[in-house]
């Protein structure tokens, strides 16, 4: 009588699914990898090529920045001090009503046809 080997033979490594498994990770942080890495290089040259503002001292020479009235405070020894009084005056400025203007006002609430009529109808504008 024969010998029988009850053992299972084992598949070839493409006939398993783990290995397709395997091979699928691997692809995906591959994937992964080369995605973040272009994402990154793109940054890098987006922020080389943005546009960098001058200032008025490398566009202009100091004769024609005096010319121009540029310069001064905003880009001076630093100088300038706010105003003490600023909440102050601005409270004020609030409770006085703000530019309230009482003809303006009048002109608002009056009715349109009242209006026409006073300043001699449509032609009176």
């Amino acid at each position: 009588m024969p010998k029988v080997n009850n053992t299972a033979q084992e598949k070839p490594w493409y006939r398993k699914s783990s290995s397709w498994a395997w091979i699928t990770v691997g692809v995906l942080i591959l994937t992964h990898i080369i995605v973040s890495a272009i994402t990154d290089a793109q940054e890098k040259r987006a922020k080389q090529n943005q546009y960098k503002p001058k200032s008025y001292k490398e566009v202009f020479t100091p004769e024609e920045a005096k010319k121009m009235d540029i310069g001064g405070h905003i880009d001076g020894p630093g100088d300038w001090k706010p105003d003490p009084n600023a909440a102050k005056r601005t409270k004020e400025f609030i409770e006085k009503g703000g530019n309230a203007d009482p003809a303006l006002d009048a002109i608002q609430d009056g009715d349109y046809h009242d209006l026409l009529d006073q300043n001699g109808g449509p032609e009176g504008f």
